[in-house]
């Protein structure tokens, strides 16, 4: 007598048996998925079968990163998945996600059956969320994990194209906006300054972090440069003229000779930056009285 049997071309789960005596089922599943498969009871009587589907479940099991940094704010989605769309991966069997802490970025979106973060995000910053998986598993059909969806803003610097209040050989003042201080403005998401220190006033830095442009200059005159501010999302430049003012000073003699009569030719001399003149206004020609 042949008892049960599996006599489809689709077999148990690996790790499954069919015992022939009893019917009975058993083992641990090694794989998951649906299997369909005929078994067959012989009996004195005759024979019988019958299709059956046997549903492995595997436990979920999130194994996406913990920090997800390619979306750019207003940046419209691409076919290039690093821009604005993170895929949440898994092991086990298929699921069903949602977040359960924290929001997503307005505009962007979690696809409850794909696990596909998507969308055009209209804030920049940090967000940290937990997401869940859920299948069919019951009491171990559950998994969360822990994200920080990071949103980078294009930088773009807002600073004036002139900078003015640097005098040569003065003290720092402890007001930014007051001497030899000023602090270059941005917006978008921070990122790191540069420029070529060549171009700078001697004596004057960047701050690369702040963006504070500091120090007692060593030299005076007109001091263009270059400023690169670079983030996550990009870079952005800005070409600012630094004015360094040197303080006057007279120099010469202090007394000259000269004869009455005689026409008198003696140059002043002076250091530091170019004088400041103020054009006279022309003088109105008299009118002439009516005869």
């Amino acid at each position: 007598m042949e008892g049960w049997k599996v006599i489809s071309i689709e077999e148990l789960p690996k790790g499954l048996d069919l015992d022939k005596e009893t019917g009975l089922i058993s083992g641990i599943p090694e794989e998951f998925g649906e299997f369909k498969v005929t078994v067959q009871l012989t009996n004195a009587c005759g024979v019988t079968t019958k299709e059956i589907t046997i549903i492995v479940c595997a436990e979920p099991k999130i194994t996406s990163a913990n920090e997800i940094n390619n979306f750019v704010m207003g940046a419209e989605i691409s076919d290039d998945p690093e821009i604005n769309q993170f895929q949440l991966t898994q092991d086990g069997s298929p699921g069903t996600w949602k977040v359960i802490v924290g929001k997503l970025p307005e505009g962007v979106d979690l696809d409850e059956e794909t696990g596909l973060i998507s969308g055009v995000p209209e804030e920049f910053g940090e967000f940290p969320i937990t997401v869940e998986l859920t299948n069919g598993c019951g009491d171990l059909g559950v998994d969360t994990q822990e994200i920080t969806l990071v949103v980078c803003a294009l930088p773009q610097i807002t600073s004036v194209n002139e900078i003015t209040n640097f005098v040569m050989g003065q003290p720092i003042s402890d007001s930014p906006e007051m001497i030899n201080k000023f602090q270059l403005t941005q917006d978008g998401s921070p990122g790191t300054w540069y420029v070529d220190v060549e171009t700078l006033p001697s004596g004057v830095t960047l701050d690369v972090e702040s963006g504070l442009i500091s120090g007692v200059p060593e030299e005076f005159g007109e001091f263009p440069i270059m400023v690169e501010l670079t983030n996550d999302c990009g870079t952005d430049t800005l070409e600012i003229t630094i004015f360094v003012c040197g303080l006057p000073n007279i120099t010469g003699d202090d007394t000259f000779n000269c004869v009455m009569g005689y026409p008198v030719y003696e140059q002043l001399g002076f250091t530091g930056t170019a004088p400041i003149v103020d054009e006279e206004d022309p003088e109105e020609p008299e009118e002439e009285p009516e005869e």
